[in-house]
């Protein structure tokens, strides 16, 4: 993960899958791991950047996180932790993008490089809610959290930043019930108001996060990240299948003004949907309604890309993982990294032209 992200240099990063503590030790073995990247090839020529870091460089040792005060009202969770770490340079194979902006390559040849800022907090995995909701005779298991998880905060989400950036709104506590057209089901067939826990099942089997990044210059731009349950290992009841439908909807009712005044664009849509327009299991017509979205954009080096392969007896190579720009943003760059032993899921990013998208009319 460490050689992605260096390798990457991304200015705003989202990781699916990275186990939360209370304490913030697994984001900061991964600045630390990072750091050490970084340290390895202090001083070697960057192949994608001409200016890459003077070889003098010095990388400061990274801080413990600190905490950063309570979190906003709408989010009813623990405060998030926040930990530094340098700015890393692209390392090793390198995607074909477009070079930095000017001001990105400024701040990179400086003999200080800016510090990324990284941010997470509690998730719905493994949060157990002291009911069967699987249906199996028993309480405490995977099975019966909030979202499927054999402890809380296991594979959560974390952000990396390299500018300032600040939770918004958490909306990870919102009942699946309260979906609009809700598809709600529990493990015996019950729909709606009917179903086992109703009153207590949460949407997000991990979380939807509204983010605000702040650049040195223009707008902040809002992230809008989840991670969606596979529409997989359930019964012919298709509960996964239906919540997962939701949890990836969620984000175009969320533009409709359903849960409070639609956010202002520039926004970025982020996360692993777990769902692919036409291929396997799952209800494409969620993604399919996102994809489609006026107010939103596909890049055109993500089209039609698969981001993971899970071999035979899987389903295959599928499109699950999506950066979706607001129709605003100027896009300058769009892929996918190489393959590579950390994942399954291959990284995908996106080079937008922020100074040029909030730039005031001549």
């Amino acid at each position: 993960m460490a050689e992605i992200l260096a390798g990457l240099s991304p200015d705003v990063a989202v990781l699916a899958g990275i186990d939360y503590d209370r304490g913030g030790a697994a984001l900061t073995a991964l600045a630390g791991a990072v750091e050490r990247a970084l340290a390895e090839h202090a001083g070697r020529p960057d192949p994608c950047d001409p200016s890459p870091f003077p070889p003098d460089t010095h990388f400061s040792r990274i801080d413990p996180p600190r905490r950063t005060g309570s979190a906003p009202p709408e989010t009813g969770g623990p405060p998030a932790w926040r930990a530094s770490l340098p700015r890393p340079s692209r390392i090793g194979q390198c995607p074909q993008r477009s070079p930095p902006a000017p001001t990105a390559r400024a701040l990179q040849a400086s003999a200080a490089p800016p510090a990324f800022h990284t941010f997470t907090t509690l998730p719905n995995t493994g949060l157990q809610t002291g009911l069967d909701l699987d249906g199996d005779g028993r309480h405490g298991g995977p099975g019966d959290a909030q979202g499927y998880g054999r402890f809380s905060g296991q594979g959560g989400l974390a952000v990396i930043s390299r500018w300032p950036v600040d939770l918004m709104v958490d909306h990870s506590a919102r009942l699946w019930r309260d979906m609009p057209d809700t598809l709600l089901i529990d493990a015996e067939g019950r729909e709606g108001a009917q179903a086992s826990g109703a009153d207590v099942q949460r949407l997000s089997s991990t979380a939807h996060w509204e983010l605000r990044v702040t650049p040195p210059r223009g707008k902040p731009v809002t992230l809008m990240i989840f991670h969606a349950t596979p529409p997989v290992f359930d019964g012919p009841e298709d509960r996964n299948g239906r919540r997962n439908h939701d949890e990836v909807i969620f984000w175009k009712h969320r533009l409709d003004g359903d849960f409070g005044p639609a956010p202002d664009p520039p926004y970025v849509i982020a996360g692993a949907a777990n769902l692919d327009p036409s291929g396997g299991d799952g209800r494409g017509a969620a993604i399919r309604g996102l994809l489609s979205d006026p107010r939103l954009r596909d890049p055109p080096g993500l089209t039609g890309k698969a981001t993971v392969d899970w071999p035979d007896p899987g389903p295959g190579r599928l499109r699950v993982d999506y950066l979706l720009p607001s129709a605003d943003l100027i896009l300058t760059g769009s892929g996918l990294a190489p393959d590579s032993p950390a994942s399954r899921h291959r990284a995908i990013w996106i080079d937008i032209d922020l100074q040029a998208a909030t730039a005031p009319p001549d």
